[in-house]
């Protein structure tokens, strides 16, 4: 996992060995550790990015400053609590920015409202997946990441 204070490799070089990149917004590292813990435990070797906030993962998308060399990401997953900006604010910007990232953005939450929910999807999240509890969560988490990442890689 790479956090956004830690030199990322060219996105050619996981584009060659098949490895998925997938980017975490998530103001909790501790949400990223236990995601990487779970993709390590399953065997899927994919490259978790994190960065922890919306104005990074902006930057990330758009190759901008500190992520200059950031590879492409295959998949993004969005929490929609922290500060300043919103999760679902980021998924709009994602969509309806100047470059409309074209990959599964997949809001991430611990929110179970119906509200919520609706208002993702109208902003462009393909999904909503609520932050899971427990190890047999994580795997859930897993079997739904490697389903949008191959329907993504079909289309």
């Amino acid at each position: 996992m790479n956090h956004s204070t830690q030199s990322l490799p060219d996105a050619d070089t996981d584009r060659l060995v098949g490895r998925p990149v997938i980017l975490l917004i998530d103001d909790e590292v501790q949400e990223a550790r236990m995601l990487e813990t779970a993709l390590s435990e399953v065997g899927f070797d994919a490259d978790l990015r994190h960065v922890l906030c919306g104005w990074d993962a902006l930057r990330f998308v758009e190759r901008r400053g500190a992520f200059a060399d950031a590879p492409a990401p295959d998949l993004v997953l969005v929490d929609l609590e922290m500060p300043a900006m919103h999760g679902q604010e980021l998924i709009q910007h994602l969509r309806r920015g100047p470059t409309p990232l074209r990959v599964p953005v997949l809001a991430y939450s611990n929110s179970t409202r119906v509200t919520d929910f609706k208002e993702c999807r109208r902003l462009g999240a393909d999904h909503f997946m609520i932050k899971p509890f427990g190890y047999d969560g994580y795997v859930n988490v897993i079997g739904q990441l490697r389903e949008w990442l191959a329907k993504a890689k079909a289309s």
